[in-house]
């Protein structure tokens, strides 16, 4: 017997099996991942059927791979907020603190923030927020209507709510909105359900008579409109209206 050769068969049949279980694998996660286009098909009939329409295309076969997160408000303490941008010296009226150069109204866990100073471009008004203590590393930038848009991102999903508008306002420059901060090492492994599982409920909130624009998913925050230091930003599916309404439902199983 020449066990030379029977040895080196042996090593390619293991690694052919080894391959095809990897492939196997692929196969039955991809599977686990998808819903059949009978599904998506149904549930766009359904929809119609009650005078909501689905353009070809709107609903994705994927189920989004999205885990839960944690999330820090940047009001979290106000008062180390308020003192990185007017410094220590400020007054207080009410929710408003000011000094000669700048103004700080919180209210909730929403900012105003105006300043004597006149951006003129989108870099400045980067420049500036930097400069006044915003960590603008995880998010992503637009410009819309004249206002630059700055939206926390992670791992490419949008944190709804979590974003910074910047305009320019006669001779003074205003930010405002709500932004939050992803805990590190606060993402934990969660089951999400495909679209088609919740857009049917769009007929129980009673919406008829427009179509579906966009269904995307990404993070809303646990807060219930109350002040908060942290919070949970679970996965929702958010469903754009022709109209212009936003609908957000719990991804999650």
């Amino acid at each position: 017997m020449n066990w030379k050769k029977i040895k080196t068969v042996l090593i390619f049949l293991f690694l052919a099996i080894d391959i095809f279980l990897i492939i196997w694998n692929i196969m039955l996660r991809h599977e686990a991942l998808v819903v059949d286009e009978r599904t998506i098909r149904d549930t766009s009939m359904l929809l119609e059927k009650r005078g909501i329409k689905i353009p070809d295309g709107i609903i994705d076969e994927e189920i989004p791979e999205i885990n839960g997160i944690s999330v820090r408000n940047v009001l979290a303490s106000e008062a180390e907020f308020v003192g990185g941008i007017l410094g220590k010296r400020y007054e207080k009226e009410n929710n408003v603190f000011y000094n000669d150069e700048c103004s700080v109204e919180i209210n909730g866990n929403s900012f105003v923030i105006e300043s004597n100073v006149k951006i003129k471009n989108a870099e400045e008004a980067e420049k500036w927020l930097e400069e006044l203590g915003f960590d603008l590393k995880d998010t992503v930038k637009a410009e819309y209507r004249g206002e630059l848009i700055i939206k926390s991102v992670y791992k490419g999903y949008d944190i709804y709510g979590s974003r910074i508008s910047v305009k320019v306002k006669g001779n003074t420059t205003v930010a405002y909105g709500s932004f939050f901060y992803v805990i590190e090492g606060s993402e934990n492994k969660t089951e999400i359900r495909h679209a088609t599982s919740v857009l049917p409920r769009l007929i129980q909130e009673g919406i008829a008579n427009c179509s579906v624009s966009a269904v995307n998913v990404g993070y809303k925050v646990d807060s219930a409109d109350n002040k908060f230091a942290e919070a949970t930003a679970t996965p929702t599916y958010r469903i754009l209206l022709s109209d212009g309404r936003e609908i957000f439902y719990n991804a999650t199983k």
